[in-house]
């Protein structure tokens, strides 16, 4: 063979090379492809991101070069990708249910592959909601009790996610998994409370052998999550309360509803977390009152102590003032009547000596200061009363 005739053959095998490994499986024209092949190129060639051809058809749907590919013994099936994720966990993202079952009916492709963070491929298509393909997963074997490296398996990353299809396939393969722990002590009751998701919490309740009071690591049950949550929403509304188009009146619907499913089915409505705080603690500190009220009206006690000596109705979380100081601040009037016919001392003092009715003064809610005098006079006059009869 002339020189000439080797060196335009080493120039195509570079450039069918050079291109394989910048577009390989991306291309989805199976010609173009089966031409390239031609020069012998490297099939498992890695992109600046770790991923093969296969990969990439994978990822772009070419069904017919996945195929192809696939049939070619010397192919990587579970080659991965800077992140740790197979081809696999392509499909998984891309909801290409067609290749995922092309995959797996490869015994070289591994249905349990986990990647960086030991994520399974279940857990995968269980948090990305994809049932058909968590029903194929299954259907093979597939691992579901496989836990990363925070200890959350498939029903953990269903139930946060609000995948309540999912949720109930995963229990339905194995019941033993619905009170699983991950490494933070969390079930998925825990985690569908936390996240607002109201559609699991309804689902896992119903179902025979749930644990309606899981404590995880902080000592914290479902219930006290959904009170922190809503908490959390309180501040999420001041924060984006101008144009933004947030439906928050949805939001906290559904927390009301989470809250009242867990006290019916015998949630502790004075269960403490690691602080001593209870979801009355929680909730009654921002004010949102059907919550507050739906607590009180369940038998909360308020009078309970706090780690810091403090009570729901005087959490001294750093300025020793209480929900009622707050609820007054903010000009809250509805709150204010609940906690005061709940018991509230309408004489307390924060740490600057400040009550509640000085804080209402300060933002001129004149109905609320004339409210709050009308009890404290009525305290002052049944403690004198309390004296006189002694």
């Amino acid at each position: 063979m002339s020189a000439n005739r080797q060196d335009y053959l080493l120039m195509k095998h570079k450039q069918a090379s050079n291109w394989w490994r910048r577009r390989g499986g991306s291309s989805g024209r199976l010609p173009v492809l089966l031409g390239v092949l031609t020069y012998k190129v490297d099939v498992n060639a890695k992109d600046g991101e770790g991923r093969s051809p296969l990969w990439n058809a994978v990822e772009r749907g070419h069904k017919a070069v996945v195929r192809r590919l696939l049939k070619m013994e010397e192919v990587d099936a579970n080659s991965e990708d800077d992140m740790g994720q197979t081809p696999l966990f392509s499909a998984i993202s891309h909801g290409q249910e067609a290749i995922v079952q092309l995959l797996i009916a490869n015994n070289k492709v591994d249905i349990n592959a986990s990647d960086r963070m030991k994520r399974s491929s279940l857990s995968h298509a269980a948090r990305n909601g994809k049932d058909a393909i968590v029903k194929l997963l299954l259907s093979k074997g597939c691992n579901d009790k496989a836990a990363d490296r925070r200890g959350r398996t498939p029903l953990s990353w269903a139930a946060a996610n609000g995948h309540d299809a999912i949720v109930k396939r995963l229990i339905m393969a194995d019941p033993l998994c619905l009170n699983s722990r991950d490494n933070h002590g969390l079930t998925a009751l825990s985690w569908a409370a936390s996240n607002n998701r109201e559609n699991v919490v309804q689902l896992l309740l119903a179902t025979e052998g749930i644990n309606v009071d899981p404590q995880d690591k902080s000592s914290r049950t479902p219930l006290l999550w959904a009170a922190s949550t809503a908490e959390a929403m309180r501040d999420f509304k001041v924060l984006y309360s101008g144009d933004r188009d947030v439906n928050l009146w949805g939001i906290m619907q559904d927390l009301e509803i989470i809250v009242k499913l867990l006290l019916e089915n015998g949630a502790n409505v004075n269960a403490k977390d690691d602080c001593g705080r209870t979801p009355l603690s929680y909730t009654a500190e921002r004010g949102y009152e059907a919550i507050v009220k739906l607590l009180l009206d369940s038998g909360a006690d308020f009078d309970t102590e706090d780690c810091v000596g403090g009570t729901p109705l005087s959490y001294t979380a750093y300025q020793g003032r209480t929900p009622l100081s707050y609820a007054a601040e903010k000009g809250q009037e509805v709150i204010v009547k609940l906690l005061l016919e709940n018991g509230a001392d309408a004489n307390t003092k924060d740490n600057n000596g400040q009550t509640p009715a000085q804080w209402a003064t300060k933002n001129r809610h004149e109905a609320i200061v004339e409210l709050l005098r009308r009890q404290g006079k009525t305290a002052r006059k049944r403690r004198q009363w309390q004296r006189e009869g002694q």
